[in-house]
């Protein structure tokens, strides 16, 4: 289902817009 090349291994999914390394979701405007 996933992309190797579009979403690389990370432990977090590609439906999650807001990943754990950033601790701040208000950075993403697509994410809230």
């Amino acid at each position: 289902m996933h992309k190797p090349q579009d979403t690389p291994p990370v432990e977090v999914p590609p439906l999650d817009p807001t990943p754990p390394q950033d601790p701040i979701p208000h950075q993403h405007p697509s994410g809230h």
